[in-house]
């Protein structure tokens, strides 16, 4: 089953702040997120249970995955130097 994204207000704002290439090759790494989270490069955060990050370049996407629901939830969008 495919996965629905859903951006939090602040992920939305963070995304329009990269290039327009950049922005098109996160959109293109999100979509891949979709089909199969697990097989896409997504990385677990061990200090939380359903939160994920996924790396392009020096971006970092952090998300939350439900499985259960089948929705990601787009937390954070941001240069690796400020996400964590």
């Amino acid at each position: 089953m495919k996965y629905r994204v859903l951006f939090c207000a602040e992920a939305k704002k963070q995304m329009l702040e990269f290039p327009h290439d950049v922005q098109r090759m996160i959109d293109a790494s999100i979509h891949q997120l979709t089909t199969k989270p697990d097989s896409c490069g997504i990385k677990k955060l061990h200090e939380f249970d359903h939160h994920y990050f996924l790396r392009y370049g020096d971006v970092r996407i952090l998300c939350e995955i439900n499985q259960n629901h089948f929705i990601i939830r787009i937390i954070s969008i941001d240069h690796r130097k400020n996400i964590y």
